[in-house]
Parts: structure tokens; C-alpha cells; sequence
């Protein structure tokens, strides 16, 4: 088929303009845009020609329509986003910002799912000239310094997934830190907890199923399912047991009001982001502004502080206070004796 013939098939001028309609989550578009985007294409078709080439569509794929003053406006159903062959172009630009922390946190069994998504982003952003340097456009820049996660073998996490979602015991060989030989465990699963890309395994020993633990995936090794019922514990609430501070990141179980002078690069983080929901922000004089929570002091709260140095000074609660001076202390001590070596 010639070029020619090529801009002036029904069949590839529909399949363009079902791949130019707007996915179910984006804004719709107009027959007058949907028009002038088939002609960008080098389409020769008039614009009433291609508010029949979208009523036949409709006909065969589900599309939304809505009348308006300026005419109608159109996208894919929502029940038909698979049919979608791209995305909106900011729709794949914002799945291409976001697709590193989900890779690390999404089960595996959902892996291809969002492979599937990526590479239609992919797609969409290299198939159109003006966006093919999508990568020299964008740049993720991680909250902390950038780093690896230690790899977990996948037909692990997929028996460790299954596992919890079916509710079967689970027998692995488990490498404690200080131990020289890894143990047979079999383990009752209850859930999965992911903190900052690390995952872990809410379980009970067989012989103490009213305790529950945790169990880091990366120290696992041959897991595999019994197929045995799991003996749970007879009340298990997986938000009662974080609120029980499994991790200790927690240095008070008692919520309390936190408050925070900032200025410099603190002060612009706090105000495009937030430490806590509750978070309120207000000026104290022409350098400092106060940021006030209401929550659990933690290990995280005391390291966020750390990190801004002095453009962040903790001024309650006092078991803040005191543990970040007993680590500035200790790593003064520290850095003396280094260099008295």
C-alpha cells in the first residue's frame, strides 16, 4: 500500500483515531481536536467525516461522549482501558515519574501488570517527534542518597504472597543476623509490611501462634507453601499490630505535639511536603518558621532533623531534644577519637 492510499484507508483512519482518543482517567477531546490531530498525521478527512468515523466506533468499542456548546467531546469508557492501544502523553510522562517506587512496593504478581502500563507510556511518548527525548525531560532525584535494594527472588515473593493470601503455612530456611547457619522455619503468614523498599513477613512460629513477628524477605531462602491452614492468632489486627511498633522506630506510643523551628532547605521542604497529616506551618520571625504535628514521636522525626543539620531544631518534645543531642554527642566522640588516630 502506498503512502497515499495509506492516509486515505478507513481501517487505518480509524484505528488512529481510536489511538488518538483520550484514555478513561484523561480529559476528553473535542471532534474539532480529534480532527486536527488525524490532518497532523496527514489524514485527509473533513471534520464531519470523523464525527462518523467516532459514531462507528462507538459502535464497536465502548466510548464516552458528551454534548457540549462547542460541540462533542469524546474518550474510552472506563471498562474499556485495555482496549487503549497509548495513553495521553501526560498521563505516560506521570506513570514514568512514579514507576520506580512502585516497582519496589507493588506484589509480584502485579510486576507485569505495570510492565504492561510502562511500556505503553513508553510507546506513547516515543511515537510522538516532539516528545522522543522524553528521558532528557525528566529526572528523578530519590529523598535520600540513591542506592539499590538488595534483590528478592521472585518465585520467593510469589510463594510469599500466595502464601498470605491463600492462608497457608509457609516452610522456608530463614538466615538470622548473627546466626552461622540458617534455620527451617514453618511459619504461619498474616501479611506483608514494605518499609522504604524493604519487605517483611507478618507471621507466627508454628509452635507460637499468638506471636506474631517479623521476618525480613531477603534473609528467606526455598520458601514454599504446605498447603496447610494457617493457625492465626485468635485476634489479629495488622493496624494494632504496627501501632505496637514491630519495627521500634517508635520512641513514645503516646501521640504528642511536636513542634519544629525551620528556615533554608528545610523550610522549603516542609512546604511542599509533609512529616505528618497533621502538619501546620506558621512564621516566627523573618528567618524561622515553626512547624507544629501532633503524633508519635519517632526515629525518623529525630533523622529528618539530622539530615537539615542547622536549618532544623527540634524545641519539643524534650525526648526529642534528648536524643538528638545524645547523637550529636556520641558522634563528636566519635569523630574525635578518629581523628586521634
Amino acid at each position: 500500500m502506498s503512502d497515499n492510499d495509506a492516509m486515505n484507508s478507513t481501517v487505518l483512519r480509524l484505528f488512529e483515531l481510536c489511538r488518538k482518543l483520550p484514555s478513561p482517567n484523561a480529559a476528553p477531546m473535542s471532534t474539532h481536536d480529534l480532527h486536527q490531530a488525524l490532518v497532523d498525521e496527514g489524514f485527509s478527512v473533513s471534520k464531519r467525516t470523523t464525527e462518523r468515523d467516532l459514531l462507528k466506533l462507538q459502535n464497536i468499542i465502548d466510548i464516552d461522549t458528551e454534548r457540549t456548546p462547542n460541540g462533542n467531546i469524546w474518550k474510552h469508557a472506563h471498562w474499556n482501558s485495555e482496549l487503549v492501544p497509548t495513553m495521553q502523553p501526560t498521563e505516560a510522562f506521570l506513570l514514568l515519574t512514579v514507576e520506580k517506587t512502585l516497582r519496589h512496593i507493588v506484589p509480584p504478581e502485579s510486576i507485569n501488570i505495570l510492565d504492561v502500563r510502562v511500556n505503553k507510556a513508553k510507546k506513547t511518548l516515543n511515537g510522538r517527534n516532539n516528545l522522543r527525548k522524553w528521558q532528557d525531560k525528566l529526572h528523578i532525584v530519590d529523598g535520600q542518597h540513591p542506592h539499590t535494594t538488595i534483590p528478592i527472588d521472585s518465585e520467593l515473593l510469589k510463594e510469599v504472597y500466595e502464601a498470605v493470601i491463600n492462608e497457608t503455612q509457609l516452610e522456608f530456611l530463614y538466615q538470622k543476623l548473627d546466626a552461622e547457619k540458617a534455620s527451617t522455619y514453618i511459619l504461619n503468614p498474616l501479611a506483608i509490611v514494605v518499609r522504604e523498599h524493604a519487605h517483611y513477613l507478618v507471621a507466627t512460629k508454628s509452635d507460637t501462634p499468638e506471636k506474631p513477628q517479623l521476618f525480613n524477605l531477603t534473609r528467606m531462602h526455598g520458601a514454599q507453601q504446605t498447603y496447610l491452614p494457617n493457625q492465626a492468632p485468635k485476634a489479629f489486627s495488622l493496624q494494632d499490630y504496627i501501632d505496637a511498633n514491630p519495627t521500634g522506630w517508635i520512641l513514645s506510643q503516646q501521640p504528642t505535639t511536636i513542634r519544629i523551628k525551620v528556615r533554608h532547605f528545610a523550610l522549603d521542604w516542609v512546604r511542599h511536603s509533609q512529616l505528618h497529616s497533621s502538619q501546620k506551618l506558621i512564621r516566627l520571625d523573618h528567618e524561622w518558621h515553626q512547624v507544629t504535628l501532633n503524633t508519635n514521636p519517632t526515629y525518623d522525626i529525630v533523622g529528618w532533623a539530622l539530615r537539615f543539620s542547622v536549618d532544623a531544631i527540634i524545641t519539643e518534645p524534650q525526648l526529642l531534644i534528648d536524643e538528638v543531642r545524645s547523637r550529636l554527642e556520641k558522634m563528636t566522640t566519635l569523630y574525635e577519637q578518629q581523628n586521634a588516630l
